[in-house]
């Protein structure tokens, strides 16, 4: 599990690489946070989540609250997918898979969508540090570096390392071989990684003596940087070689080194070190050695395990703000159309009441009975929908959302609307009628007069 989770966290969102000098969060946020230039920000953004997701679990989850206020004020797509990335990181390391894919798969929807490389270079990552199958493995890497003009040198060294777990020896000497070249190149701080990886292929190739050359490099370019993280990187890839060559007493001195250079709180670089440990002391007889690791490696355990809980309680809890604050959202959302609905209903029962009364005062215009029975009804339809948009919220909240009772509120409305109707439809009616008749009569008088005066 350490070894799945240090992955998981290098190849998810690949950062620049940082200084050896000690990381200003503060600044980053600034940038992060008040940045125009969107390249700027997410530098900012990679060098804070490999700076919290180092850190302790509870400082990640911290993390992804603070960035998934950010997301939501950026409001972009871009923002909105890495937000959803971001946060399954807490996912993954509390073992939520399910969760994490779920993440995945929206962040895709909307990356996708918008034809964002970045984003979906870091999607297919993220892929590839959670498959279990090492061929599908190679595949998502495969993916992730398509989407980048100049693929960092993390995801080279990961795929080299898929290529590693399948006997693919060539191809993750090639890997290794160009990542170890750029790193010299670009002299780049993550050499440690590098070398790593160089001499776990050499070591696989049945060479290893270069691939000590390797681990005693990637130690060298360590210490003067003086990262914990750093240092363990180089620290335990030599104890695992020493390991490896059945010389167990040197590879003790590496495995104790996390003990040395990492944080008393640092359980998971210490779960698999402890447990080595124990192994040796327990083979040499020496039972106290053995008993003290052992305690180490049950306190690291629960340790991580009570972490979890408590972040699984923390997570379910910001997961339902999260859904409360979409609720939220999307009620406002229906408020406003609501309001926009009324006002378009209010609207059309004016200008159609204008029409008909137009119509009906009208002393020039003879109209058709149709017409207006065709427009009073029009007139009805808009006001039992004014009706409804008004009183919906109300019917819903006596209701209780009940469809039934709802259509009975409904049908109870309309039963009271439709006798009015038909009386201002009856009046109307009579109104046009004597409107028609006065027309008409007008228009005969006219034109017996005119009849008399050519007759003159």
């Amino acid at each position: 599990m350490p070894k799945q989770l240090t992955l998981f966290i290098i190849v998810c969102f690949i950062a620049l690489q940082s200084s050896a000098q000690k990381i200003n969060t503060d600044s980053l946020w600034h940038i992060a946070e008040t940045s125009n230039n969107d390249s700027l920000r997410l530098e900012a953004i990679n060098r804070l989540f490999i700076h919290y997701t180092i850190l302790e679990i509870d400082s990640n989850y911290q993390f992804n609250k603070r960035f998934l206020k950010l997301c939501d004020k950026l409001n972009t797509p871009r923002y909105k997918a890495l937000g959803i990335i971001l946060s399954s990181t807490v996912n993954y390391r509390i073992g939520d898979l399910k969760t994490v894919q779920e993440h995945i798969t929206k962040a895709s929807e909307i990356a996708e969508k918008n034809a964002d490389a970045e984003v979906l270079f870091r999607i297919e990552s993220v892929r590839s540090a959670i498959e279990n199958d090492p061929y599908k493995k190679i595949e998502h890497l495969r993916k992730s570096i398509q989407y980048r003009t100049k693929p960092p040198i993390i995801s080279l060294g990961n795929l080299s390392s898929a290529f590693l777990s399948v006997n693919q020896i060539d191809s993750a000497f090639f890997y290794a071989q160009k990542i170890y070249e750029l790193s010299l190149k670009e002299n780049v701080v993550l050499s440690s990684f590098v070398t790593a990886t160089m001499g776990n292929v050499y070591l696989k190739m049945n060479q290893p003596d270069i691939a000590y050359t390797f681990y005693k490099k990637g130690i060298k370019w360590a210490i003067p940087t003086q990262k914990n993280d750093d240092l363990l990187r180089a620290y335990i890839p030599m104890a695992n070689y020493f390991d490896k060559i059945n010389q167990p007493d040197s590879a003790l001195y590496y495995w104790k080194k996390p003990f040395e250079y990492g944080p008393k709180e640092a359980f998971r670089a210490k779960l698999n070190a402890s447990k080595k440990i124990y192994d040796y002391y327990f083979k040499k007889g020496n039972n106290d050695s053995a008993a003290k690791y052992m305690n180490y490696y049950i306190i690291a355990n629960d340790s991580i395990n009570g972490a979890n809980k408590v972040i699984q309680l923390q997570m379910a809890k910001f997961e339902e703000e999260l859904k409360q604050k979409e609720i939220d959202k999307v009620k406002a959302e229906d408020e406003e159309s609501r309001n926009h609905n009324i006002q378009l209903a209010i609207t059309a029962i004016a200008i159609l009441s204008v029409i008909i009364l137009f119509l009906l005062l009208s002393r020039s215009i003879l109209v058709s009975h149709k017409v207006v029975e065709f427009l009073s009804v029009l007139v009805l339809l808009v006001v039992f929908e004014f009706i409804n948009l008004l009183i919906h919220p109300f019917l819903e909240s006596i209701t209780h959302h009940s469809p039934v009772l709802m259509l009975l509120g409904l049908v109870a409305i309309a039963s009271l609307i439709i006798p009015l109707h038909h009386r201002i439809e009856h009046w109307t009616s009579k109104k046009l009628v004597e409107k028609n008749k006065a027309i008409r009569l007008a228009n005969a008088k006219k034109t017996i007069e005119e009849i008399e005066k050519s007759n003159i």
